[in-house]
């Protein structure tokens, strides 16, 4: 009662691989007793594609006949039901690192709002309830931008120093433990965002202890995706000036972990490699910038095109 869900998802430009989103409006401030939720329009994404397997979720069993069908069927949807609650509390955890970022002393970029949010459940009385992750809806006309990435992206290629400063807070604040990536949002409000850890060496490592840890995190690329992406961050000149300013010994540090990363011989090989594949993918990186237009609910993005040209500059040499 007082929350008023969107049948059909928004139509944008920029279609996540994954989830489809829906528009929320909360008429009665229901969702203030859930947390630090206020206002009136939000946005709730649903899984389309299980992120395990990647195969299309069906959720009409109408038209399934064999008991078997309707059966995998449940399954599937059954297996959905954890990641939802390990999204909501990722970005928690991301949240939480944005309010120790804000504490920071003498901190010279601006300070950042990690989108809290929430797991409802939609149909609760038939066979397979729908659920689905509520953030708050960025409704003002600015960008929304994908500031950075969970891999490694090459030379200066920063929208602006905050976000790639927050990821590289995050590896420090942990002590190397975590870092908090693919950060993406409108300004200084920051949402979805994503984590490698120090625990599993890459991502098909599956020799690592059952923790805490395992329950919130679902997307970690291990050792291999940090270094990744840390490298990338350390391109970032403009970083260096900025961070220097409030962890120069942590700087130091890691400018000394990239040079011995980069001394051992398969590590280079594959930045020679990541280089070649970033030079295919230079038109892309340049254009991870949609701009949602919040009047109308709709992407103006080019992500199709620029694909496209990338995949025919790799083929065509």
């Amino acid at each position: 009662q007082g929350v008023l869900l969107a049948e059909k998802p928004m139509t944008t430009g920029l279609q996540g691989q994954f989830r489809e989103i829906h528009a929320v409006v909360d008429t009665k401030g229901v969702l203030a007793y859930f947390g630090d939720f206020h206002g009136k329009l939000y946005a709730a994404k649903k899984y389309k594609k299980d992120p395990a397997g990647g195969f299309d979720l069906i959720e009409d069993l109408s038209g399934l006949e064999s008991e078997a069908d309707l059966s995998a069927a449940k399954n599937r949807l059954v297996r959905l039901i954890k990641p939802y609650f390990q999204d909501c509390l990722m970005q928690e955890k991301a949240a939480e690192f944005g309010r120790a970022f804000n504490r920071v002393e003498n901190l010279p970029v601006r300070k950042v709002e990690i989108l809290r949010a929430c797991v409802i459940e939609e149909g609760w009385d038939q066979d397979i309830p729908s659920l689905f992750l509520v953030e708050q809806f960025l409704d003002d006309n600015s960008p929304f931008r994908k500031f950075n990435n969970n891999d490694f992206v090459p030379g200066q290629q920063a929208v602006q120093n905050t976000p790639n400063m927050f990821s590289l807070f995050s590896y420090f604040h942990s002590e190397g433990k975590l870092l908090v990536c693919d950060i993406q949002g409108k300004k200084y409000k920051f949402t979805d965002p994503q984590f490698h850890s120090s625990e599993r060496e890459s991502a098909e490592d599956d020799d690592y202890d059952e923790g805490e840890l395992r329950d919130w995190l679902h997307s970690d690329g291990g050792m291999e995706m940090m270094k990744r992406v840390l490298l990338g961050l350390h391109e970032q000149q403009a970083l260096h000036g900025l961070c220097n300013r409030v962890w120069p010994d942590k700087m130091a540090l890691l400018s000394q972990q990239v040079l011995d990363w980069k001394k051992d011989p398969e590590f280079a090989d594959q930045v020679e490699r990541w280089a070649k594949e970033a030079r295919m993918y230079q038109s892309y990186f340049a254009n991870l910038n949609p701009v949602l237009d919040a009047g109308i609910g709709t992407f103006d993005d080019t992500e199709e095109q620029h694909f496209d040209a990338m995949m025919s500059k790799a083929i065509n040499g």
